[in-house]
């Protein structure tokens, strides 16, 4: 209870930004709906941890649109504040009626943190920066393009009913803002970025943990234009240590 009550303001102060980030967006005229689903199983060996996220989403309303993400992922544990990791995303999106992709996504990311008491007790600040190079193949036109990107995530994971995240039966709260910067936009439904997400995480045991997470997105059609849609995403992760 005492972790709880050490843990409110700063959950209730990380509300409070958020709403007021969404309450303008979410007034926007484009407004679409999307579901994720991921499973994540991983295998940690030593220094080493190799994960396989299947990521099924789905766009809902009159926009709808589909896509099947395999992601097999690679990390490397530095130092006790910092992990490198690269993978190699491979994505199918079915876009509208008559416009299909498939995607080729490898990357390479640097993921410093912190955490605001020593060990690994108390709040987490991770900052995933990533680059990622991006070949897509449209079915329709038969073409081949090619783009980069860089992507940059800032999160705050706090715990709620224990002192650790790393404890079974935790509960924690999961707030990050995400920026996208494009070398070049590929045809696809909306790109050029920005997340806020807001979620909660449960720690079932070492090997069951649970993540469900809104994101308030941001997108546009290239990067001269202006930001013209604002999606909800509810995303429901799985993650399955071996």
């Amino acid at each position: 209870m005492q972790i709880l009550n050490k843990s409110l303001p700063v959950i209730s102060c990380a509300l409070v930004i958020f709403f007021a980030i969404a309450s303008p967006l979410l007034s926007q005229n484009q407004q679409r709906v999307q579901l994720w689903l991921d499973y994540d199983p991983t295998y940690p060996m030593g220094k080493w941890t190799f994960d396989l996220e299947i990521a099924p989403h789905v766009g809902l309303g009159e926009s709808r649109w589909s896509e099947l993400s395999v992601t097999p992922n690679w990390e490397y544990s530095v130092t006790g504040w910092l992990d490198l990791s690269g993978g190699l995303a491979l994505t199918y999106t079915h876009q509208t009626e008559d416009f299909d992709s498939f995607e080729l996504n490898p990357y390479v990311e640097i993921k410093p943190y912190w955490y605001t008491k020593h060990g690994i007790r108390g709040i987490k600040l991770v900052d995933y920066l990533r680059f990622e190079y991006r070949a897509q193949y449209t079915f329709h036109d038969k073409e081949k393009n090619n783009s980069a990107r860089i992507r940059n995530r800032i999160q705050a994971q706090i715990p709620i009913n224990k002192g650790s995240m790393f404890l079974d039966r935790a509960w924690y709260a999961i707030v990050d803002v995400e920026a996208f910067y494009n070398a070049e936009d590929l045809q696809e439904r909306f790109s050029s970025r920005q997340r806020f997400r807001i979620g909660a995480g449960y720690r079932h045991s070492n090997a069951w943990r649970y993540q469900v997470i809104y994101t308030l997105q941001r997108a546009r059609n290239t990067i001269e234009e202006h930001f013209t849609t604002t999606d909800s995403i509810f995303r429901f992760r799985v993650i399955h240590f071996f």
